[in-house]
């Protein structure tokens, strides 16, 4: 969602640097058609892979170092290690039971619920997030496709850094 405040994010220093910045990235084809799904009239810039890597970029010289980078994919299948290697990054204690959690719809996604129906409705994550997508589903909307072709090497530069 970072393309929402990229230009704020990008002119903000002291927030980059402050934090430990985390990075989470998702397969481009998956995150078309899940938004196309919902907002087919969705411009390029929707897709936020680029602005993301803007921000990676960004974070990256300010602190002369590459950010943690998470796939999405890796996170489905295997949550337990994937945020146990996070933990042992950010050098904080691993708390499984953080992993599940009870069906709500926080007030704060009202705006966005239809959005975030999955998400309102899991209790932990799944390994239904990595499975398939259907690259034919990207191929029989042109436009689609040629979204896939401008985000998806943006999603591979960040990909190669993934932990």
């Amino acid at each position: 969602m970072c393309y929402h405040c990229l230009s704020e994010l990008k002119a903000d220093r002291e927030f980059l640097i402050e934090q430990e910045n985390i990075f989470i990235i998702r397969e481009p084809g998956r995150s078309i058609l899940s938004h196309f799904a919902i907002f087919p009239e969705m411009p390029l810039s929707a897709i936020g892979h680029k602005a993301l890597y803007e921000v990676f970029c960004e974070v990256t010289r300010l602190t002369g170092k590459i950010p943690y980078v998470i796939n999405a994919d890796d996170l489905a299948r295997n949550p337990e290690a994937t945020v146990r290697r996070l933990c042992e990054h950010l050098k904080i204690e691993y708390l499984p039971q953080a992993l599940n959690w009870n069906k709500a719809c926080p007030p704060q996604w009202l705006p966005w619920r239809r959005w975030h129906e999955d998400a309102e409705n899991s209790t932990g994550i799944t390994a239904t997030l990595a499975s398939a997508f259907d690259a034919d589903a990207l191929k029989r909307i042109p436009r689609l496709m040629a979204y896939y072709d401008y985000h998806r090497p943006f999603y591979e530069r960040m990909n190669q850094f993934t932990h």
